[in-house]
């Protein structure tokens, strides 16, 4: 099955609120270089397929991470807040996906002393068909 996270980064991007602080600025993979902040930036973790007692491919379960970088902890922070507020209670078809679950299952604070970015990386549990 196709990767979720370009469904994933449509749903982000249409989000009015969300898209008032980052734009167009949402990243498959990776962020282009020097890619202005605030910017998210999606990536796939993990994938595993559901069996079917008829041996058919049944539903997905993927994990995706995403990670919301800013240069300042607080705007970092409301973008993750925003992405939980979009994706978490979602269920239903987006652009040809059935989504029946988006668990948000860790949410870690960081930051980059190098370059002085302030990130928190949200990962889910996606389950899609």
């Amino acid at each position: 099955m196709k990767s979720c996270s370009p469904v994933l980064r449509s749903m982000l991007a249409t989000y009015t609120p969300l898209k008032a602080l980052v734009g167009n600025r949402i990243y498959w993979q990776q962020a282009l270089q020097n890619a202005e902040y605030p910017h998210i930036v999606l990536k796939d973790i993990a994938n595993s397929l559901t069996p079917t007692l008829d041996s058919t491919r049944g539903p997905s379960a993927r994990r995706v991470s995403i990670e919301c970088r800013a240069p300042t902890y607080l705007v970092a922070e409301n973008i993750g807040e925003l992405v939980l507020q979009r994706l978490e209670p979602f269920r239903g078809t987006y652009e040809s996906l059935l989504f029946t679950a988006i668990i948000p299952v860790s949410d870690v604070a960081l930051f980059e002393d190098t370059s002085g970015v302030h990130s928190r990386a949200i990962d889910f549990r996606v389950h899609y068909s």
